[in-house]
């Protein structure tokens, strides 16, 4: 028979009874994606500090989850911020949260297309070899390289531009013109030597081709930030510290300190997102030198900068690789990076830095030689067969194009004058049925070139 002795007596057991029970206190959760990395690199042995800011951390995870609410349900956002002194990473946010799609994916990790955001180490290059300067002057215009064709993002072209405008407003052809300068091999073995991983397309034989100039290979947000914070740190590159231990890393000079200055000076002075008051008329405000990236099909929104001591990366997009139609990286992840500057507080003011007597190589005036180019038409090729599924005046139309000249360019199909853009010289083409047709562009000073071309349609 068994008796029990009661470890407490009835009087104490009905005042449990009756006493509330206090709610429990919820559990600290932050930094899950960095959490479980730092456990998965440390075998999950014994005590492991981070390098994160605790912090920061949590108001970059709460910017995150007020941003992603006004976003598609599969969108999340991942941003990176790094200590220029240290390299420390100071707040990583794998995603806006787990209870949406690919929130337990890290996306500061992930391989994803930069976009344009590799443009400002391109030029960084160019300038530091002296290849070209800020001041070099480039003809933005339709051109050919090779097989490549490449446009710029809102299919406009501006003519004679200096590369420091092509940085600021992220022009295509200037970037694929300078790297053909450089060559693309080269550019790629630089951002490698800078600690960046750079993946070339399965297709890719041996070398990239100038499609790298626009983004055309993958990256991760991690591999972006570390590369920003090498023009932050007077063009010298380390890898990035994850832990409180840091241990010693070689330190190699990607660009000279001036060279990484100035071109930190041409990025904070880009257009600014609508609403945004620049910094040079913002009391208190940090002058952010920043870049924007949109990956192809808008599948990626890119934003990183650099202030305040810090290199800070963000990333838009659905971690599924799904296209987000119309939404590019200023209009998306750029506020999203304002306002995590804005949360770091006033940046200290700089010490002025003495500049050196930098006696640079002459940089060209200009890329191209001084002779004008001969008219040719790009597009399209002669004797090329086109496929046109719509005809007349409301269909889309073929986007005619030409190098070389002197504007304004005139076009015209079978004699009859194709309405365009002098100055650029596109027009756009709406033939009226199949058949062949002779294309003609013709130049301010009369000279013209000829295309005979064939228009058919899906029979």
């Amino acid at each position: 028979m068994f008796v029990s002795t009661g470890a407490i007596n009835e009087r104490r057991a009905q005042e449990g009874r009756e006493t509330a029970i206090p709610p429990r206190a919820p559990f600290p959760y932050s930094a899950p994606h960095a959490a479980e990395a730092l456990v998965a690199a440390n075998r999950g042995e014994g005590v492991i500090r981070s390098s994160l800011n605790a912090t920061l951390q949590r108001d970059l995870e709460a910017l995150a989850r007020r941003r992603v609410v006004g976003l598609e349900r599969d969108t999340q956002i991942a941003m990176l911020a790094v200590e220029l002194d240290s390299r420390a990473v100071r707040a990583r946010i794998g995603g806006a949260g787990r209870e949406r799609a690919g929130g337990y994916i890290d996306m500061t990790r992930a391989i994803r297309s930069p976009g344009s955001a590799l443009k400002p180490f391109l030029y960084a290059i160019a300038f530091d070899e002296g290849i070209a300067a800020p001041e070099t002057l480039v003809r933005d215009a339709p051109r050919r390289f090779g097989g490549y064709l490449p446009e710029n993002f809102d299919r406009r072209f501006h003519g004679d531009v200096s590369l420091e405008d092509a940085l600021r407003h992220s022009l295509n052809l200037p970037a694929v013109a300078t790297l053909e300068r450089i060559g693309a091999g080269r550019f790629q073995a630089s951002l490698t030597r800078a600690g960046a991983n750079v993946r070339l397309p399965h297709r890719a034989v041996s070398e990239p081709g100038l499609a790298l100039a626009l983004g055309g290979v993958g990256m991760t947000l991690e591999d972006l930030v570390q590369l920003y914070a090498t023009l932050g740190d007077e063009g010298r590159a380390r890898p990035l510290v994850t832990d409180d231990v840091g241990e010693f890393a070689l330190t190699r000079r990607f660009v000279r300190a001036e060279t990484a200055e100035r071109v930190l000076e041409i990025l904070a002075t880009s257009p600014h997102p609508a609403g945004r008051i620049p910094a040079q008329v913002a009391q208190g405000a940090p002058q952010v030198a920043f870049k924007t990236g949109t990956s192809y099909g808008f599948r990626d929104a890119w934003a990183l900068g650099v202030s305040n001591g810090y290199a800070i990366g963000v990333w838009v997009g659905r971690p599924d690789g799904a296209p987000r139609p119309g939404a590019t990286g200023r209009s998306e992840a750029l506020p999203i990076l304002f306002d995590a500057f804005d949360l770091l507080g006033v940046p200290a003011e700089p010490a002025p830095r003495q500049r050196e007597n930098e006696n640079l190589a002459p940089a060209l005036t200009r890329f191209e030689n001084g002779e004008r180019e001969a008219l040719s038409i790009l597009f399209p090729p002669a004797n090329a067969e086109v496929l046109v599924l719509e005809y007349g005046a409301d269909a889309r139309g073929l986007s005619l194009s030409a190098r070389g000249g002197r504007a304004p360019l005139t076009w015209y199909a079978e004699g009859a004058r194709v309405e365009g853009e002098p100055t650029s010289g596109r027009a756009i083409w709406r033939p009226a049925a199949p058949g062949f047709y002779d294309v003609t562009v013709v130049d301010a000073d009369g000279a013209r070139a000829q295309v005979r071309v064939r228009i058919r349609d899906r029979g």
